[in-house]
């Protein structure tokens, strides 16, 4: 575990120095997953979940913007309806962002660890090798 911790702080080092408090205070909160069990046991329900009920309680969450604006509006004075009307729109960013700061993090550790080297030259000679056998085989069945 030390060394994930370690890694990840050599990772926050490389972030512009004005974002790395904000990328470490998203990283603090507890990332949002679907419970392992119900994966395991439902494979599907991974994909409904992201393909039909987050859309809908995205959507559902707007109507509710649109319909708390007007009644905060009556009911509150100034500040407090717009804060209270904000609150669902901030907590959905907020998750959001935490959700793709971990996939950023993730895909760049992946592209740190493979550090591929591409010889163009070989690759090159390796495709025309391949061609020339693609030929000889297509001469072959005439």
């Amino acid at each position: 575990m030390q060394d994930g911790h370690k890694e990840l702080e050599r990772i926050i080092l490389q972030i512009p120095p004005i974002y790395r408090h904000a990328v470490k205070l998203l990283l603090k909160l507890p990332e949002p997953a679907i419970p392992f069990f119900l994966v395991r046991k439902f494979p599907a329900f991974e994909g409904i979940f992201y393909g039909i009920l987050m859309p809908l309680f995205i959507f559902a969450s707007g109507i509710l913007t649109l319909w708390l604006f007007p009644v905060t509006s009556l009911a509150l004075g100034f500040p407090l309806n717009i804060l209270i009307t904000l609150l669902i729109p901030t907590t959905i960013l907020i998750i959001f962002v935490r959700v793709q700061l971990q996939r950023t993090i993730d895909f760049w550790r992946a592209a740190q660890e493979s550090q591929a080297e591409w010889k163009i030259s070989k690759t090159a000679s390796e495709l025309k090798e391949l061609f020339k056998k693609q030929q000889r085989s297509d001469r072959s069945k005439c």
